[in-house]
Parts: structure tokens; C-alpha cells; sequence
């Protein structure tokens, strides 16, 4: 499988979130093999690094964009293109296990992009490809959007209480044990896993309000399609993780 780290690790991310808030098995053990691979290899955990950096970047100057990818791109400058090929290969071994087909990675020109600068040093042959890969990645930074807090309330409460009979303000000891459980796991799994869990339970709730949203009249539809947008618009912030892990799990409570 010849495809750069950025893909893969969309990938694998996409799978691991379609089931690891169910506590799947077969996802959790994917994510486990994936974290001790970034702990036991160094060129994938500053690939990890660099792409991570680059994705969540938000605007700038434009000399302090191109500092920034620059600076981002030296992380990788020492490996050649054959120990960073190798290297992707171990974490493709582990996707080749997943049906990578029915995932769509919305930033792939991006991943290719970064991999394009880290695998082919400056010559005189390769300055138009570099030059082209280095706007992608400027023209990524200078659009992207900051990470969006999520609302107190996913759910406006006007919608919570005659449908739902208060059920989305409930603390967590009303919820039924197993879903008590998951969340004591979500809460003190380990950093590297909290990411694919966020994607998991954001897809969930966004996944059952489609379904709502085919059983109710058009006064309730508009407050879903709300709901709906907060959702599709939130990114994963590990300083309020917790706090919104805990929202997400009130709303998927709620709208079954």
C-alpha cells in the first residue's frame, strides 16, 4: 500500500471512531497497535507530529506561514525517502486490514503535499513541485478555522424538555450502567485514544438525529438541523474533552 502518513492515519482514525465508542474490539486493539507503533518509532511519531501541526495551523503572515511549514518540514529533513517509505509501511500493515475504500479523507491534496516536501530534497529539477506543494499547504493555514468550543447545550433546551421530558439535563448517575461504564473508560483512556473517541461520538449523535429528523414535524426539524450544524462543526479539543465527551454522551442519550 503505497499512500503517505496523513492518508493512513486518516484511515485508521475514521475506523477506530465508527466503533470505539461502542468499545468495539476489533477497533480498540487497531488504536492500541497504532499507539505502541508511534511509541516505537520515531520517524512515525514526528510524522505524527508534523501533520498534526500543519492541520490544525490557523492563519498568519504569510512569512510566518512559510516559517512555520518550513520549521515543520526540518523535523523530517535527516530521514531519507526510503526510511520514511519503511516507515509508513509498518502503519500500513496495519490498515491493510481495514476497508479503506468506504473512508473519503477530505484533506488528502494536503497529506500529499506534506509528504511531497518530507520524501524530496530541494534541487534544481523538483522547485515547481515544492513550490506547489508548499501553496496547498500555505492556502490550508491561511483557511482553516479554530477549533469551535462546544455550546453549554448541543440540544436547546425547548426541544429537551416537551420531546424528551428533561432527559438530555440528567446527571450522569440516571444513566443506565453501560453507558455509565463507557463513559468511565472514555474518561481516563489514555491521550492518544481521545481523538478517535470524540470522532466516534460526534458521528453517533449526528447519525441519530438523521434518524430523528425523518420522525418529526417541521418546527422540531429546523432545532435538529441546528443541533445537526453544532455538530458537523465541532473539532476535537483535548482541554475540554471531558467536558464535552460528557455532553455528547447526555445528547446520544437522549436521542435514542
Amino acid at each position: 500500500m503505497d499512500k503517505n502518513f496523513g492518508e493512513l492515519n486518516y484511515t485508521l482514525k475514521a475506523f477506530v471512531a465508527d466503533g470505539i465508542a461502542e468499545n468495539k474490539a476489533l477497533n480498540k486493539k487497531l488504536l492500541k497497535r497504532f499507539v505502541s507503533l508511534l511509541k516505537e518509532n520515531k520517524i512515525l511519531r514526528n510524522e505524527f507530529l508534523v501533520y498534526n501541526n500543519i492541520e490544525r495551523r490557523v492563519g498568519g503572515s504569510v512569512e510566518g506561514v512559510s516559517s512555520y511549514i518550513n520549521e515543520n518540514i526540518k523535523i523530517m529533513e535527516s530521514y531519507t525517502k526510503a526510511q520514511i517509505d519503511e516507515a509508513n509501511n509498518l502503519l500500513a500493515e496495519i490498515v491493510s486490514t481495514i476497508n479503506a475504500d468506504k473512508y473519503h479523507n477530505p484533506l488528502s491534496k494536503l497529506h500529499e503535499s506534506i509528504h511531497a516536501l518530507m520524501v524530496s530534497k530541494a534541487s534544481v529539477g523538483n522547485i515547481d513541485a515544492r513550490i506547489d506543494a508548499k501553496e496547498v499547504i500555505s492556502e490550508h493555514i491561511k483557511n482553516n478555522t479554530p477549533i469551535k468550543k462546544v455550546a453549554d447545550k448541543i440540544l436547546p433546551n425547548s426541544i429537551v424538555a416537551p420531546i424528551y421530558v428533561g432527559s438530555f439535563n440528567k446527571k450522569y448517575e440516571n444513566l443506565d450502567e453501560d453507558t455509565k461504564r463507557i463513559i468511565r473508560k472514555v474518561i481516563s483512556s489514555p491521550v492518544e485514544e481521545r481523538e478517535a473517541i470524540y470522532v466516534g461520538l460526534v458521528r453517533e449523535c449526528v447519525e441519530l438525529v438523521d434518524t430523528n429528523l425523518k420522525e418529526s414535524e417541521t418546527e422540531i426539524k429546523e432545532k435538529l438541523l441546528s443541533t445537526k450544524d453544532k455538530l458537523l462543526n465541532l473539532k476535537y479539543n483535548s482541554e475540554t474533552f471531558i467536558k464535552e465527551v460528557g455532553q455528547l454522551f447526555d445528547l446520544k442519550s437522549t436521542l435514542k
